[in-house]
Formats: C-alpha cells, structure tokens, sequence
C-alpha cells in the first residue's frame, strides 16, 4: 500500500542525493543573495528550513537546479535529523568538525570530521516540499535513514516531541543502523525531560503529517506502547531524565 501511493511524485531527481556539510554553509549563503529571500531580509544569522520550504512551494528553482555544483547525486554517507525551528547558524553549532570529533570521541563512531568530506542528507532539499503525498515522502526518506552509512542527532530539548524526528530515529532503530548524537555548548541539559509517552505528545507542524506518522509508526510497531518503549532507551541513552512534569515543549 505504501509503495503504490509514491508515483505521484517519483521524478523527484534529488531524493537521493547529498551536499557536504561545508557545502551546505556554502549554498545558504548563495541563497540568501536571491531576489525572494532577499526581499524577506534573510541571511545566514536567520534562515531556517523553514523559509526554505516555503521559498520551494513558492515554485522557486530548487537549489539543485540552480547551484549543482555544490551538490552530488552520491548517495549519503549520512541522514541528519534535527528540528526546523533551528535556523542553520544555530545548527552550524552542531554540523562542525569539533562536534564532530567530541561525538566521535564519546561514542566511539566512525565519522569523518572533515566536514569537505561529510556528505549529507537533509529533508528540506531532498524531499520534495512541493508534494502533499506525506507517505510517499516518508517511504523515500525510510530508504536514506535505513541504508544511509551514519545518521546524526542534532540533539535539542525538544527533540523528542518532534514527530518527523522521532519517526526519523524509529526507522533507524529498527534497521539496526547507528545514530551519533551530537550536542551543543546550547543545550539545556535539564530541560531534557521526558514521562515517556513519546507517542501521544508527539507534534508536528501540520496535523496531516502526525496523523501520517502515528499511522506509520503505529502499522511498524504493532501499539504505540513499543514505539514508546524504544524511544525511551534512546531518550536516556542521549542523557534524557524521566519526570512526571514535563517540562512544556516549545
């Protein structure tokens, strides 16, 4: 069923490709030199993903198209998941070679620090923003996150809220794959709090994609309450504490 739903938009050329991290940086600056997000006055202090996503289904030219130079159609060497109310200078302070090393050092992985040599895959240019089709667009993003050799946390304090970010992490837990946390000197340890019941507090910007995740998930792990038991396991393994009052996501 999931397969037959993806022809709507299976040209999407991009879906499988990659940028390096320095390239990343790189790219968003050019942008920032556009018309459309020149006249929202968005530069590399305050561009998010966000802006992105809606700069594309304004029908803007998708970078790709525009800067190829800085991309390549090698498949990644790892998926990154992170929240989108990130703007990219704040996730600069994750996607750098001393985050890097320090995770690397911590937990004993086997990423490159060399972030010319990082390549990555990252949803808002490699998912078609364009498209409604949400289990297409997760059944694309499951082949990166299942087969992707690394898959990068950008811890945040409200990542475990965070519908595409859990379901990101669930499709990686279950292929078995590894995931890197990687943290900032930003993070509020302490507001990592959770009760456990990651299934139900889940959010996402758009009802459509929560009640598409909570299906996907739910048809993946049988009942929420294993869902819920597996993320616990990576929620304490990233330094998370159990409470009862949660501390109100944001």
């Amino acid at each position: 069923k999931l397969v037959s739903r993806m022809t709507a938009h299976q040209e999407f050329k991009w879906s499988q490709w990659s940028i390096s991290v320095s390239n990343l940086f790189v790219l968003l600056e050019s942008l920032c030199q556009l018309p459309w997000f020149q006249d929202k006055r968005l530069t590399i202090e305050s561009i998010s993903s966000h802006d992105i996503s809606r700069y594309l289904k304004s029908g803007g030219r998708h970078p790709a198209d525009q800067f190829e130079n800085l991309f390549t159609p090698e498949f990644p060497t790892a998926a990154i998941s992170y929240e989108w109310r990130l703007n990219f200078l704040q996730l600069k302070k994750y996607l750098n070679s001393t985050q890097v090393k320090d995770a690397v050092k911590k937990w004993g992985a086997s990423v490159s620090t060399n972030m010319d040599a990082l390549f990555i895959w990252i949803d808002v240019f490699f998912i078609d923003q364009a498209s409604e089709d949400i289990t297409g667009n997760l059944v694309r993003a499951r082949a990166i996150y299942e087969k992707a050799q690394h898959h990068l946390m950008i811890l945040t304090e409200d990542f475990f809220s965070r519908a595409w970010c859990l379901w990101e992490l669930s499709v990686r837990y279950q292929a078995d794959g590894e995931t890197l946390i990687l943290e900032s000197d930003s993070l509020d340890q302490s507001r990592l709090q959770s009760d456990f019941m990651f299934f139900d507090y889940m959010q996402a910007f758009k009802e459509s994609d929560l009640v598409t995740i909570r299906e996907t998930i739910c048809q993946a792990f049988g009942v929420p309450a294993s869902f819920d038991r597996d993320m616990k396991k990576l929620f304490l393994a990233a330094g998370g504490k159990y409470s009862s009052k949660v501390v109100e996501w944001t």
